[in-house]
């Protein structure tokens, strides 16, 4: 704080002390330039992480909407099939849950990944993941397969893995063309690691779009595409220190593959390095 009052009797105030007073405006104004740039970064940062956060909600009730949008428009003309029915009501009582799930998660949205990991069957992850999306694929005439070679264990967040396997499960059924295949396995390596392989039939990535956009958020090759599935993908997979890697060639269809680390303990949560 700075206060000029009636100067000294005797004194007079010199060049020097104008220059110092000036030295010192300047220092203050930049000192508070400073602080309101800082609430500035502070405030922009807070909403692009509640964008990032509110778009990855809207992803997933965007899928479990279209499950059940897929399930009332089918039911029009297969609402007398006993098989029907029963595919139907699990496909509701899944599109409930994950909807619940997503309340949770906005709840918890300061807890870390961490905190929820528990030991996990990722073989009986997989194929519940891959199985939800049956109907839908059955729908579009995709033959969705699933390999399980080994049912290894993992210590992740059951409801974190499960949302990648079924998201990408899903960008695949949507990429493959009717009458395609979609191949879904998983291994697992002598070290214990586990692999976890989605492949389609469809057309592929543009090689442009797999090394400016892929894992870029709102960029998307699918119409209507929020462009975050992937994004999203990659950022749960690197709080598990596991790794997602993707493969393409137009008109070749795509393999997407999750690298999880296996073992009996809990890893540290630190994303893994490409390799």
């Amino acid at each position: 704080a700075i206060a000029l009052g009636e100067k000294y009797p005797g004194s007079s105030y010199t060049e020097e002390d104008r220059n110092f007073i000036e030295t010192i405006a300047v220092q203050t104004t930049a000192a508070l330039e400073s602080l309101f740039m800082e609430e500035r970064i502070r405030e922009s940062s807070q909403m692009e992480a509640f964008t990032r956060f509110a778009s990855f909600i809207i992803h997933d009730l965007k899928n479990a909407v279209g499950m059940l949008s897929l399930t009332a428009e089918n039911a029009k003309e297969n609402i007398g099939n006993v098989e029907f029915q029963r595919d139907a009501i699990g496909t509701i009582d899944r599109s409930v849950q994950k909807i619940r799930q997503l309340i949770e998660s906005l709840k918890a949205f300061e807890e870390s990944v961490s905190k929820s990991k528990i030991e996990t069957d990722i073989g009986a992850l997989v194929e519940r993941a891959a199985g939800s999306l049956k109907q839908i694929a059955d729908a579009r005439g995709i033959a969705l397969q699933c390999d399980i070679g080994s049912n290894g264990k993992a210590f992740v967040d059951p409801n974190a893995i499960h949302r990648v396997v079924e998201n990408i499960v899903l960008n695949a059924v949507e990429a493959a063309p009717e009458g395609g295949r979609v191949s879904v396995r998983m291994e697992t390596r002598d070290d214990g690691g586990i692999v976890i392989a989605v492949e389609d039939d469809g057309a592929g990535f543009d090689p442009d779009y797999m090394r400016r956009s892929l894992f870029s958020p709102f960029q998307s090759t699918k119409k209507g595409g929020l462009g975050i599935g992937l994004m999203l993908c990659k950022t749960i997979v690197d709080s598990h220190s596991g790794r997602l890697h993707v493969e393409s060639e137009p008109g070749a269809g795509a393999t997407v593959t999750v690298h999880l680390p296996g073992g009996g303990r809990p890893d540290s949560g630190k994303p893994g390095k490409e390799r």
